[in-house]
């Protein structure tokens, strides 16, 4: 063992002795501060709203590009090996989700065929003022 070693031992070992050993009496005053500070008050739980789950084959279309979601088309057909995937807008969305099916088929797999095309009007609470506003929304659904 070199002299280095054997001084760095010994001061471990005063360091270990000098320490003040904390009492019973403080030991369990910070255990009951732990505990006030991690008790949570006891009240009824609200009706938590769960997490929406998103389906495995669906591409919600909103304001990015349209290759943004054609790539993500892509990729459900192609990592995820789906048979089908739908692709949903609502409002000013509804012609980029257009657009991304048609890229999609036309550009990048074009064995792929239009399913199904549903439209619909949703009701939606409005951020102000309250009230409802009517929603256009449309799914379009591609197959292999």
């Amino acid at each position: 063992m070199s002299k280095k070693e054997k001084e760095t031992k010994t001061k471990k070992a005063e360091k270990k002795e000098t320490k003040p050993k904390a009492t019973k009496a403080k030991k369990a005053e910070k255990k009951e501060t732990k505990r006030k500070t991690t008790a949570k008050p006891k009240t009824e739980k609200a009706a938590e709203p769960k997490p929406r789950d998103k389906p495995e084959n669906t591409i919600f279309v909103g304001n990015k590009p349209a290759m943004t979601y054609c790539l993500a088309v892509i990729t459900c057909f192609n990592e995820k090996k789906a048979k089908e995937v739908k692709i949903c807008a609502r409002g000013r969305a509804i012609s980029s989700a257009v657009d991304v099916a048609e890229l999609t088929r036309n550009r990048f797999l074009p064995d792929l065929k239009v399913k199904k095309i549903t439209t619909s009007t949703e009701q939606v609470v409005r951020r102000e003022g309250g009230g409802v506003a009517n929603v256009s929304a449309i799914e379009i659904i591609l197959s292999k």
